[in-house]
């Protein structure tokens, strides 16, 4: 009875440090000042905003004095097209230079892979721990 708990136990702490790691690494690193979007139309229409980077429906909005902000747009729906359906001003809306980054490269894939993977591998990690001690029991 000791000897399951015991391995009870240690797959437990296993799983709680592979969450740890997935936590640790999915966790922003630094706090983001946020904005609402009417607010940013107010920047806009002030002239006080140099670029937007557009991320999926992420905004990065970085203002003349490169303060950075973030802010979220509705889906399905441009950047430019929501800032001009807020009343943003045609002529300022256009000084803004705006910046759109896809997420098509490598790290999304192989994030994408190991999503994938790593529970496969640790649930083959666990049934290869215990075979390798039922053995040594039999012995």
């Amino acid at each position: 009875m000791k000897l399951i708990l015991r391995y009870i136990s240690i797959v437990f702490f296993i799983l709680i440090a592979a969450a740890s790691i997935v936590i640790l690494f999915d966790a922003p690193f630094k706090e983001e000042k946020t904005l609402p979007l009417s607010e940013v139309v107010l920047k806009i229409n002030a002239s006080e905003v140099k670029q937007v980077d557009v991320e999926e429906d992420n905004l990065k909005v970085t203002l003349q004095n490169n303060e950075e902000f973030t802010a979220r747009k509705e889906q399905g729906i441009s950047a430019f097209e929501t800032f001009r359906n807020l009343g943003a001003e045609t002529d300022k809306l256009s000084a803004v230079k705006f910046e759109v980054k896809d997420d098509t490269g490598a790290g999304t894939i192989i994030g994408a892979i190991l999503q994938a993977l790593l529970p496969f591998l640790l649930i083959l990690g666990i049934f290869w721990f215990m075979m390798t001690q039922a053995q040594r029991g039999s012995m």
